[in-house]
């Protein structure tokens, strides 16, 4: 019966053979997370939702900038706003080509769309924030380019719009 069990698996599985390998793909030997990052976040606090792109230029090994124009989204009556971070980032080199941490800092920038911070002063709709945020995580490289990276921290309190401690998701690609 064993046997049986065992031919069935192995008639399923696919097989491994070069074909099935993108060509174009970077060989995993190559070393991972290298050069300019480009990125998409997605992430949620209590009352609200987050979507941001990020730039992260490294300067070295251990330093990173990274720049991340946002768009918060309120739930529940709390505001929506967009803005950005400017962050400064401390790296770990990836260990065994698989994974990186980091974690770091900066100021961001936050102007209401809705909720009780829009309003209107002088005749004019603003109301802006400069708050600070704070973040730790890591890179799960999955290729020598492409790696999730998976994140805590916390954005202030922008406008009511639920910003704070967050937990984050995202895609992160090394192309330059």
């Amino acid at each position: 019966m064993a046997s049986l069990v065992l031919a069935a698996f192995l008639a399923a599985t696919p097989p491994q053979t070069a074909a099935l390998q993108c060509a174009t793909c970077a060989s995993w030997s190559q070393p991972s997370g290298q050069g300019v990052g480009l990125g998409v976040d997605d992430f949620g606090t209590a009352t609200a939702e987050e979507v941001d792109v990020n730039v992260v230029i490294p300067f070295g090994w251990l330093v990173a900038l990274r720049v991340r124009p946002a768009a918060y989204f309120g739930f529940d009556g709390a505001g929506s706003a967009i803005g950005g971070k400017v962050e400064v980032m401390f790296r770990s080199k990836v260990l065994w080509n698989l994974a990186r941490v980091y974690a770091g800092g900066g100021p961001a920038l936050f102007v209401g769309l809705t909720g009780p911070n829009a309003r209107q002063v002088d005749g004019n709709w603003f109301a802006g924030d400069i708050n600070g945020n704070w973040f730790a995580g890591t890179e799960i490289f999955f290729q020598s380019r492409w790696a999730l990276h998976m994140e805590l921290g916390s954005s202030g309190g922008a406008f009511d719009t639920g910003a704070g401690p967050y937990a984050d998701v995202g895609l992160e690609a090394y192309l330059f």
